[in-house]
């Protein structure tokens, strides 16, 4: 198949159709306000080859995807969020053993001396090492069992071995069904 240096214009965006000529696709996306609200569309241009293997016409495709572009600005605004406020916060699996971390904001590194890496996989029992909190972790217990959100004050242990008071609060993440599928723990 021989390569073609065509280009095309797709709403002011210059697209080169050699690349299409190699069967391989090309997307663009672009923002246009319509009806005074931002809206953006993804289109892909693709190849439609003749019975000789040569390129007779493009099709297109274009989506709007306006709604997915907002969900991403609202995640990485809640992103921003989670990872520049001061109370520490610790995302869990909630359908494995030990429930491991997953996720610590840097306020959590900051406040335990573990660093994130450290901490990932990791069970949260890591931090309330102390005798002091046998009855604080059994309202936990008993909350995870329950899939319900509590509040308790722990005696938690730095990774120096120095210790610190907790304010902390377990909640539960559910699906839209309802089961459970992490634990948020937020730390003061």
């Amino acid at each position: 198949m021989e390569k073609s240096e065509k280009i095309c214009l797709i709403n002011g965006s210059i697209c080169n159709i050699g690349v299409i000529s190699e069967a391989i696709p090309v997307s663009h996306e672009e923002q246009i306000n319509l009806n005074n609200r931002e809206r953006h569309f993804e289109t892909t241009i693709f190849p439609i080859f003749n019975t000789h293997d040569e390129m007779e016409w493009l099709g297109t495709l274009c989506f709007e995807i306006t709604e997915k572009k907002e969900k991403e600005q609202q995640l990485t605004q809640l992103y921003k969020a989670v990872e520049s406020v001061n109370s520490g916060i610790v995302i869990s699996k909630y359908d494995a053993p030990n429930y491991p971390i997953i996720y610590v904001n840097p306020a959590v590194t900051e406040l335990t001396g573990y660093s994130a890496a450290e901490l990932i996989g990791e069970s949260p029992s890591i931090f309330s090492q102390s005798a002091e909190n046998n009855s604080a972790l059994e309202e936990i217990r008993k909350a995870i069992a329950n899939q319900e959100t509590c509040s308790v004050v722990l005696h938690n242990k730095r990774k120096d071995g120095s210790y610190f008071w907790n304010e902390f609060t377990l909640s539960i993440i559910t699906t839209t069904d309802g089961e459970a599928t992490h634990l948020v723990g937020g730390s003061k």
